[in-house]
């Protein structure tokens, strides 16, 4: 058992929702911003060719570009709010 593990439904990531319900609002919605992106590519690259070791594919590459965009954003959005936080410790 990783340390990752659902206490209900014991897989990595949790299937059940369990792992879930503390997850701030703004945090599942930038998940499921993510997994949408992810099907995107799948649905337009039904043919693609991932590897399962650390050789990578050309499609592992297309993937990771068609990623990087969202990524990036999602940083961002990270940064800024990190950034906020820190700053109202710094008020108080």
């Amino acid at each position: 058992m990783a340390l990752s593990d659902c206490l209900h439904c014991w897989d990595t990531p949790c299937s059940c929702g369990w792992e879930y319900r503390r997850w701030a609002i703004e945090d599942l919605k930038e998940r499921m911003k993510l997994l949408k992106h992810v099907i995107k590519f799948k649905e337009e690259n039904l043919t693609t060719v991932f590897s399962s070791s650390g050789d990578e594919t050309e499609d592992d590459k297309k993937f990771l570009l068609h990623m990087q965009p969202l990524l990036e954003a999602q940083n961002e959005v990270y940064n800024k709010r990190r950034d906020a936080e820190a700053f109202q410790w710094v008020e108080l």
